[in-house]
Order: structure tokens, then sequence, then C-alpha cells
């Protein structure tokens, strides 16, 4: 009786590894190959925490961080002479210059469906930053990254790109004169 008692624990311990290996291969290979999002949008939409490393077409080497539907950009020139923060959280942008420590602020009703005059400044959109991390979204990975990243730097002086827009807008040149009839 003890070897048939030895043989059936045996086969018992055996079956199990089987069950376990099995269900473990399942799981590894399932995890990944699951997409866990469909576009940079998506993930925005699902509140996942991502992050994003790659060097763009013009050489920039650009970190992005994607948390709770904020966006941190960091951008680094090929040259490493010209480097830059950006952080896209609600409808506002703020952008600024890593060694000066200067940057604007402007609205990004974009971000709500809604567009204005001002929601494109020059080169600088909240969509322009989202399709730049689009087209590199397979170099995006799940991460850990602390919300007080997200959070707008004390030590950099901001300019309210839309108050000055409208500033400038209102300003008329010297010396102009209404033409008169």
């Amino acid at each position: 009786m003890k070897p048939k008692k030895g043989f059936l624990i045996l086969l018992f311990v055996l079956l199990l590894l089987i069950a376990g290996g099995i269900s473990y291969l399942k799981f590894k290979s399932g995890k990944e190959s699951a997409v866990l999002f469909d576009s940079i949008k998506d993930a925005l939409s699902k509140n996942l925490t991502l992050s994003c490393e790659f060097n763009n077409s013009e050489g920039m080497k650009v970190s992005s961080f994607i948390k709770n539907g904020a966006v941190r950009v960091t951008t680094l020139s090929a040259n490493g002479n010209q480097s830059g923060e950006m952080i896209l959280a609600g409808e506002k942008m703020y952008i600024w210059d890593t060694k000066t420590k200067q940057g604007f602020v402007y609205d990004t009703p974009e971000n709500s469906g809604e567009t204005t005059e001002n929601s494109n400044i020059g080169d600088f959109s909240g969509k322009d930053y989202l399709a730049m991390i689009e087209e590199y979204k397979n170099s995006c990975v799940v991460a850990t990254v602390a919300d007080s990243y997200f959070e707008v730097p004390k030590d950099v002086s901001f300019k309210d790109m839309n108050k000055f827009l409208e500033d400038l807008k209102n300003q008329k040149p010297q010396g102009y004169q209404v033409p008169q009839e």
C-alpha cells in the first residue's frame, strides 16, 4: 500500500505543477499580448500612468509622462543646447525653458472640444504635443510617476499668453492716426 500512496501523492503533485504551469503560461502570454490602450487619447481617458521616451524626427530627445489625464513633456535638443518642459493639465498648458526659468501659460480649450482664437499659439498647442506622443506611442510603458511631477514649478516665471495676445490686439501702433475721409 505504501508504494501506491507515494505514487498517488507524486501524481497529484505533478498534476498541480502541470496545471500551475499552464495557468502561468496563459497569464504571461495574455499579459504580454494585451494592448492596454489604442491611442494616447485612450490612455488619457483610462487614467493610465505611462512613461514614453523617444527621439523625434528632428533628433530631439523627448520624455513624456501621462497620469490622471495630465501630460508632462521634457525635451532636449540633439546638440543639448536647448531644453524645455511642458505640462498640460485640465485646460491649461505651461511651457518653460529649463535654463532661463521663463515660460508661458495659456488656456487650451481644444482639450475640452472648444476652440478659440488663442487656442493655438505659434508652434505650441496641446494637440501638437499629444500628436507627437501618439506617433511614438509604442515607446510608452506603464509606469509609476509621482503626482508632484505634474505640479507647476514655483521657481519659474510664467507670463499669461492669453493676456499678452489680448493686450497686443488692443494696442495701437505708435503714430497711428485714424484716417479721415
